[in-house]
C-alpha cells in the first residue's frame, strides 16, 4: 500500500471546504434573514407577491456576500483573465437557479402558513418559508460552487499502482 494515500471523500482538506462552506452558507443566511426581517418589519407583506420581491433583495444581497466568501475563504480561488470571467458567469448561472428553487419554495410556505394560520405572524411566516428554501438549497449551492464556479484542479502527488 502506499504511503502517501490519502482517502478522496473524507481528506483533511475535504472536510475543512465542507466546514468553511457552512460557515459561509450561515453567513449567507444571517445576510439572508437579516434583510427580509428588516423589510418585513418595516413593510408587512400583504401578498406572496410582495414576500417574493422582498426574498429576491434578500437572496441578492446574501449571494453577493457568498461570492466573496466562497471565492476566497472556502475555494481560495486565485483565477484571473478569462477564467474570472467563466467564474462568475457560473456563479451567477448557479445563482438563478438557487434563486429560482429559494424563492419559490420559500413563497409557497409562507403563502401555506398565512393561509392555514390566519393569525400567524408574517414575521414568523416570511422566516419559516425563508428557512425551508435555504435548506433545499443548501446541497445544490455546495455542488455547483466546488464542480462548476471554483474548479480546483486535483493535483494528484502519487500514483495508486
Amino acid at each position: 500500500m502506499n504511503s502517501n494515500y490519502q482517502p478522496t471523500i473524507l481528506s483533511e482538506r475535504k472536510i475543512g471546504q465542507v466546514g468553511k462552506f457552512l460557515i459561509t452558507g450561515c453567513s449567507n443566511t444571517a445576510v439572508d434573514f437579516s434583510i427580509i426581517s428588516i423589510l418585513l418589519f418595516i413593510a408587512p407583506a400583504p401578498s406572496s407577491l410582495v414576500y417574493m420581491a422582498y426574498k429576491i433583495i434578500a437572496f441578492s444581497a446574501a449571494s453577493t456576500n457568498s461570492y466573496f466568501l466562497n471565492k476566497y475563504y472556502v475555494f481560495k480561488s486565485l483565477s484571473s483573465g478569462k477564467k474570472v470571467i467563466s467564474e462568475k458567469v457560473n456563479f451567477i448561472f448557479s445563482c438563478l437557479v438557487s434563486l429560482g428553487v429559494n424563492v419559490l419554495v420559500s413563497t409557497v410556505v409562507f403563502a401555506w402558513l398565512v393561509s392555514t394560520y390566519p393569525d400567524i405572524s408574517l414575521l414568523v411566516a416570511g422566516n419559516l418559508g425563508a428557512l425551508l428554501g435555504t435548506a433545499v438549497c443548501l446541497w445544490w449551492n455546495y455542488v455547483a460552487y466546488k464542480y462548476l464556479v471554483f474548479k480546483i484542479e486535483e493535483n494528484p502527488t502519487a500514483s495508486t499502482a
